[in-house]
């Protein structure tokens, strides 16, 4: 098997994404090497069931928009994940394709359909604040 035939399989880059790319060049902390590795570790699987092939066999291109779409849904609604984790899982995955996309000019344009996978926004906390009245006798109280 040639080079160029080994980078169309989705685990030639998964190895090299997660063992060279992450800890070495990008340097990130171990747990979120931790983190892109899960992120992987629970969606292969569905990709691999949803596909129909075997881990071994999966193409780059049966990482399609859908099927990460499917994975980041089921997080929410299956493993009932904030919307945050879900954006953060989301990350990996788009990490893992901008990293393929410049290593991998054939896989251009399966990048940016990946990458057009929009991140969800998360609810934001309300800013709390005390009135004149509650500062004012905060204020007065004894040290």
């Amino acid at each position: 098997m040639d080079k160029n035939e080994k980078t169309m399989y989705v685990g030639f880059w998964v190895r090299r994404f997660l063992c060279e790319y992450i800890p070495t060049v990008r340097n990130l902390s171990p747990n979120t090497q931790k983190s892109y590795r899960d992120t992987l570790r629970m969606l292969l699987p569905q990709v691999e069931e949803e596909a129909r092939k075997k881990l071994e066999v999966l193409m780059v291109t049966d990482l399609t928009d859908s099927r990460i779409l499917s994975f980041l849904s089921s997080l929410e609604n299956e493993r009932n994940c904030s919307v945050a984790t879900r954006n953060q899982r989301f990350a990996a995955i788009y990490a893992l394709a901008k990293y393929i996309s410049i290593n991998s000019p054939e896989h251009v344009e399966w990048c940016r359909t990946i990458r057009n996978v929009p991140m969800k926004k998360a609810p934001r906390r309300q800013i709390t604040y005390l009135e004149k009245s509650e500062m004012d006798a905060l204020l007065a109280a004894p040290d």
